[in-house]
């Protein structure tokens, strides 16, 4: 009796001593993650909101490594890579940031207004970041303006920067991803990780130097995310004024002239197996570039103008600069940024419009990709029963929504339309509307490997079970390996059910964890109103099989 009165007690003890122990852990890794913080404030001598810094203007520019990667073999004959420059004007969180190579032609820009995060491509046309992108923005802007020290932190144990000892403080910026800091002995941030539990969305930001914004009050002066180079601070201007203007998104620099509102013809074109083993379909454009007739893939999947090589190569256009595009199967090609002076389509020009082209890659028949920028600032309605496409001044059109049709929000962050999709028993996709890709429905493998999403069965032929695969081909050429397919007993855009649906699975490198694609053999069931001014897609049934 005593015995095991004695061991009931003890095995208490024991209970009570762990949990103790582990408030007394939390308890310690917030106090140490609070002192380690208030160290950093101590460091920098000011924090968001204390009067110290309220408003500052700075020139920062990215600088190539001086020696490349351990992986990298040096290229005698390659052109300098020409730096980049970013200025900011920042009050209190707001802040405004202007991105351009050294001395180039064009821009590219993002901001916050204090109500929603912004970003503006070259041409000036402007899209709310939503979703995941808006607290990856938070976090970050909640590191730059020294608001994520005034947090509760929990000490995350300690790690090495370089050759730099450090401890890992954890906050959470609501409502951003959390932050994981590594801080010196000095109280120094050496390294920030936003999202540090979630690769496809984590940022790591090293931090090399600090210097002196007023007397006592430090800044960072040097910050790199990879081997690639440097961002060094060239100039910094605090407590300046910043107006609301300076806070503001640019204005278009590419713009239409509008037409009548008057449909001009497309056409549904199928090929012969150019695209995938199945071939594809594709919606054929015909327009003008610069006075050039060609014909061109509409391509919401795409987030700008492409020009294929030999068009490309015809019309002579001034390079602006080097770049890349990818496609489908997630690899960079090579581009050159280039300027159209008039893109026609119908009775309708879009003038002043920075595109890319292709060096060498092209699609038969095909000149090029008409994406982002066509929609952006238009209302485009294409009626693929009647092939016909018209284009509207936003200003003076609003689209109406017909019985059995839906209009259906689209995220425009990433300058492609996306949405929610449902597949199989409730799995959440987010997936990119791409009139440009000849497949049902993509997703990415991520869920076929987690087991997430199963397909009903094999093809039978012959009594024989055989896999379904499909060749991906895109911009970035063509999959050297077939990608597995299957059929869904259910999927659910918006509030139309696709029953029985093929769906094959791309690569995680294009589709992240949690992304796909729906293409055009799925979107072809619909007429498509593209609004993006209103942030939706109208999907009106069609008799097409």
């Amino acid at each position: 009796m005593t015995i095991r009165r004695f061991v009931v007690l003890f095995a208490a003890l024991v209970l009570f001593g762990a949990v103790a122990l582990s408030f007394s852990h939390v308890a310690r890794a917030a106090d140490d993650g609070n002192a380690l913080l208030a160290k950093h404030r101590v460091f920098v001598g000011w924090q968001f909101d204390d009067g110290t810094l309220t408003s500052w203007r700075s020139t920062t520019k990215w600088k190539p490594s001086a020696t490349p990667a351990p992986s990298e073999t040096p290229d005698p004959d390659a052109t300098p890579v020409p730096a980049f420059v970013i200025n900011s004007v920042r009050r209190g969180p707001l802040f405004h940031e202007t991105e351009m190579r050294e001395n180039g032609p064009f821009s590219n820009d993002e901001g916050f207004t204090g109500r929603v995060f912004w970003r503006a491509n070259e041409n000036g046309f402007v899209v709310t970041m939503l979703e995941d992108a808006v607290r990856q923005a938070f976090a970050v802007n909640a590191i730059e303006d020294e608001a994520v020290s005034k947090l509760p932190g929990t000490a995350r144990g300690r790690a090495k920067v370089g050759d730099t000892a450090v401890q890992i403080v954890r906050v959470q910026p609501s409502p951003g991803f959390p932050v994981d800091l590594y801080i010196d002995s000095e109280g120094a941030y050496r390294r920030a990780v936003v999202s540090p539990d979630d690769a496809e969305h984590r940022i790591t930001i090293d931090i090399d130097k600090y210097f002196e914004a007023l007397p006592g009050k430090k800044v960072v002066g040097q910050y790199h995310y990879n081997r690639a180079g440097s961002y060094v601070v060239d100039s910094f201007e605090p407590n300046v004024p910043v107006s609301d203007q300076d806070l503001v998104p640019p204005q278009p620099r590419a713009t239409w002239t509008f037409g009548p509102p008057e449909p001009f013809p497309i056409e549904l074109h199928k090929y012969s197996a150019i695209y995938g083993s199945s071939g594809a379909s594709a919606v054929q454009v015909h327009a003008s570039v610069n006075g050039h007739d060609g014909t061109f893939i509409l391509d919401s999947g795409s987030g700008g103008i492409l020009l294929f090589g030999g068009f490309a190569k015809s019309l002579n256009l001034e390079k602006l600069g080097a770049s890349a595009s990818s496609g489908v199967n997630g690899n960079l090609i090579r581009t050159d940024t280039v300027r159209i002076d008039s893109l026609a389509l119908g009775p309708n020009v879009l003038h002043n419009v920075i595109a890319e082209q292709s060096r060498g890659s092209s699609f038969p028949g095909e000149d090029g990709l008409i994406g982002f920028d066509v929609l952006a600032r238009a209302i485009v309605d294409v009626d693929l029963d009647a092939q016909r496409m018209t284009i509207f001044d936003p200003a003076k059109y609003a689209p109406s929504v017909k019985k059995g049709a839906a209009a259906i929000p689209i995220d425009l962050t990433d300058f492609v339309p996306q949405m929610h999709i449902t597949v199989g028993n409730g799995i959440d996709v987010f997936t990119i509307v791409d009139t440009g890709n000849s497949l049902e429905v993509l997703l990415s493998e991520a869920f076929r490997s987690s087991g997430k999403v199963v397909g009903l069965s094999q093809i039978q032929l012959g009594g024989v079970a055989v896999e379904d695969t499909e060749y991906l081909g895109g911009v970035d050429g063509s999959s050297p390996y077939p990608v597995p397919c299957t059929r869904l007993n259910h999927m659910s855009v918006g509030p139309y059910p696709y029953e029985n649906g093929r769906v094959c699975f791309g690569p995680v490198r294009a589709f992240g964890q949690k992304g796909g694609l729906l293409g055009i053999d799925f979107l072809k069931h619909f007429n498509w109103t593209f609004d993006y001014p209103d942030g939706k897609l109208i999907l009106t049934p069609n008799g097409i099989k």
